[in-house]
């Protein structure tokens, strides 16, 4: 038996290694955390996981720069089988035709694994200092965001 950490956040007890959500006299579900900010624990399952690190790796043999988060209800743990995986990808410059890669690299990525892979494209400065820094689609993905 896993000992428990002293946190509890609604009902999510977190072990060592994993958290398990219990409800009364019946166990729930098994899931592994990746992070863990204000109180709210972070998560992809393992085959979320791997689509974003694959992603990750064919995205930055383009892009070595690109900062990528993962974020949304699969990153929340709480998406459904047919939730779309958002990635916010950061690059230096931000073209029609960096688009056009980094959407290319989401549509194979996410075919080879049946899975809808979302990208949200900006440039640094967009990310930082532009009109969308201030936006709630950027609040989110820095509350929520888990980095690839």
């Amino acid at each position: 038996m896993l000992s428990i950490v002293e946190v509890r956040v609604d009902n999510i007890y977190i072990y060592r290694k994993y958290a398990v959500a219990f409800y009364p006299k019946r166990f729930y579900s098994l899931i592994e955390p990746t992070r863990m900010i204000m109180g709210v624990i972070k998560m992809l399952s393992k085959k979320d996981q791997n689509i974003c690190e694959t992603f990750a790796i064919h995205l930055r043999r383009h892009f070595p720069e690109a900062q990528l988060w993962a974020f949304g209800s699969r990153a929340r743990g709480d998406g459904s089988w047919d939730s779309d995986l958002d990635i916010c990808t950061v690059i230096a410059h931000v073209n029609p035709l960096t688009n056009d890669i980094i959407r290319d690299i989401a549509w194979k990525i996410g075919f080879e694994n049946d899975c809808v892979i979302t990208t949200v494209i900006m440039d640094y400065h967009q990310f930082e200092h532009g009109p969308m820094s201030e936006s709630t689609l950027i609040e989110n993905i820095h509350k929520e965001g888990i980095p690839l």
